[in-house]
């Protein structure tokens, strides 16, 4: 039984590092997390922050939008993206 587990995790551990992406996040950038919904132990749920503080390569201090600041691993973030068609561009040209 150990040598089978021995022939399958390099095995499982080569597919997993193939497709991990390395998470590094900018104090002042903007993020999503996922948190659990308060009204359920199961349910979960994404809300909007904002980076604070880097306290290690994967730590960080968010600042959420009710002015509470959350210690969160990086695993619980995503860079907030926000689609070409919800921004609005204003271009003012003065003809004198």
């Amino acid at each position: 039984m150990f040598r089978l587990a021995f022939q399958v995790l390099p095995v499982l551990a080569k597919f997993y590092n193939s497709r991990a992406v390395d998470k590094r996040f900018q104090i002042g950038e903007q993020v999503i997390i996922l948190d659990k919904d308060s009204n359920s132990k199961t349910f979960v749920r994404w809300q909007t922050g904002e980076i604070y503080q880097k306290l290690s390569p994967y730590t960080y201090i968010v600042s959420m939008p009710n002015g509470k600041k959350r210690h969160l691993h990086a695993i619980k973030l995503q860079k907030l993206v926000v689609p070409a068609a919800e921004m609005r561009c204003v271009l003012c040209i003065s003809y004198n």
